[in-house]
């Protein structure tokens, strides 16, 4: 039987929890609206072959939207690493929502690597 002490210090225990997934959720979602991850992204893009093309399935941007993905993500160990263009690959919506699903997946062809990013 749980006593009252250890229902009330279970109860802090997830609400301190709670207090810090959302201190890491306002740390990401204020990295992806910086003007660094914009500048890193354009460069990343601007160095890759014309068309880009998703890693995953090969769709362009007339096929559909693309994005910059972190191979490694920030959540998964990525934080370092969240400006270094190796850790980029070029994603369509369906390979980066649905199907990598928080996953460190890198479903380039060839890993960047320095000297082949701008």
């Amino acid at each position: 039987m749980t006593t009252v002490a250890e229902a009330v210090a279970a109860v802090e225990a997830a609400q301190q929890q709670k207090a810090a997934r959302a201190e890491r959720s306002d740390k990401f979602k204020k990295f992806y609206r910086s003007a660094a991850w914009a500048k890193a992204k354009y460069a990343y893009m601007k160095s890759l072959p014309k068309p880009l093309r998703c890693a995953a399935c090969g769709a362009t941007a007339q096929d559909e939207r693309l994005v910059v993905d972190h191979v490694v993500s920030l959540k998964r160990g990525g934080w370092d690493r969240r400006l270094d263009p190796t850790n980029f690959q070029i994603l369509c919506n369906t390979h980066n929502y649905i199907c990598k699903g928080g996953q460190d997946d890198d479903w380039r062809a060839e890993p960047v690597t320095l000297d082949r990013v701008g």
